[in-house]
């Protein structure tokens, strides 16, 4: 069975065709990267403009390698009838996201399920990235995929979730962020230090010159009475100590000479002679550590050796280098997708979806998205 899917919860606008859960049959995507580079972050508003200009040429893309052209029929007719006598059902990411860009998923979505009489599911975005990890090249029959049960930690720009996945569709948040996601955090971080956006990347390239242990950023301790709280992530004064650090001094990258000093704590403590590639390193340690601290920690709390990762920021290598370790310390199983299924994409949308079409789990056409919403 095959499932067309959609994806447009930020600023990456992307379709896919997948066949039994499994198999990539196409996959495209457009990234707004370059419109939104110049303010620092996505701006809501082009965001969604930018989704109504690409999803109609992204959903040719998806199906143009798949179809035999008919000269006697017209470009359309051809698509249309691919969708109609290959497709099974029509998913598309309801949330959570910016409510503008999901409107347009969700709209296409609708009128393609209704014109062509498909199934239509909607997809929450969290459990896409889940399932990206279940995802596998036609070529890749022998790959192990994870089996339940599972802590997938969820770690992007909008997100950094602990889920415990107990069996198929059974969801339990474990950890959330109180305030900054990680990926918040370092595309904040870097436009403070006047890197560009996105942060993340940017941040990974520029540490690699860095010594992550020149200086300790402090670990944020949540104490509370609610239960699950230690597994809670807080990421806004790591933030903090990165303006603290640049406030009295530009940064220059090249260079470590007195003149390039860092002051923290408005200039009560003088930290000499520190570059930017070590600033980053550090910053970007503390965030790996935090990260994967809690993580290996949610997964002996709930009793399971399988840790998943999925989310932009799961592609950081020194990320994926840390949890590799630490779960091989713990004898603990570990699974991530391939860097690009990591970023949005509308693959792991209709992976999600494939169980939900097994089990007729179907939504109306008064499917309505929603910019914040539980799994």
């Amino acid at each position: 069975m095959k499932i067309l899917a959609i994806e447009s919860s930020c600023d990456e606008t992307a379709t896919a065709i997948i066949e039994n859960q499994h198999y990539l049959i196409s996959n495209s995507i457009s990234s707004q990267i370059k419109i939104h580079q110049k303010y620092g972050g996505v701006v809501p508003e082009l965001a969604s403009r930018n989704h109504l200009y690409a999803i109609i040429p992204l959903l040719e893309d998806a199906i143009k390698p798949l179809i035999k052209e008919d000269s006697k029929t017209s470009k359309a007719e051809d698509y249309a009838k691919y969708i109609s006598e290959n497709i099974d059902a029509i998913a598309v990411t309801k949330g959570p996201g910016l409510m503008g860009s999901l409107l347009v998923g969700v709209m296409a979505a609708k009128t393609l399920a209704m014109v062509f009489k498909k199934p239509l599911i909607g997809v929450h975005h969290i459990e896409g990235h889940i399932f990206a990890n279940f995802l596998k090249e036609k070529t890749e029959e022998n790959k192990t995929l994870p089996s339940y049960p599972f802590v997938c930690l969820v770690v992007s720009g909008g997100h950094t979730d602990l889920v415990y996945v107990e069996k198929e569709s059974q969801y339990t948040y474990i950890g959330r962020t109180r305030d900054d996601a990680a990926g918040e955090c370092f595309d904040k971080a870097a436009r403070y230090l006047g890197l560009g956006y996105p942060g993340g990347p940017i941040i990974e390239k520029v540490a690699q010159k860095g010594n992550p242990y020149f200086l300790k950023f402090p670990k944020v301790n949540l104490r509370s009475n609610q239960e699950d709280c230690d597994l809670d992530f807080s990421f806004s004064g790591l933030k903090t100590e990165v303006t603290m650090y640049k406030e009295k001094l530009p940064i220059n990258a090249s260079s470590s000479s007195d003149k390039d000093r860092f002051f923290s704590r408005a200039g009560k403590r003088a930290v000499k002679n520190i570059s930017l590639p070590d600033l980053t390193a550090c910053l970007q340690e503390s965030i790996v550590n935090i990260l994967v601290d809690n993580t290996v920690k949610a997964a002996k709390k709930c009793k399971t050796n399988t840790i998943l990762m999925a989310g932009g920021v799961s592609a950081n290598r020194r990320l994926r280098e840390v949890m590799a370790s630490k779960c091989h310390e713990n004898n603990l199983k570990l699974f991530y997708p391939p860097i690009k299924y990591c970023t949005d994409n509308a693959a792991m949308i209709a992976a999600a979806a494939y169980p939900k079409l097994l089990k007729k789990s179907f939504d109306d056409f008064n499917l309505t998205p929603a910019s914040r919403i539980n799994l």
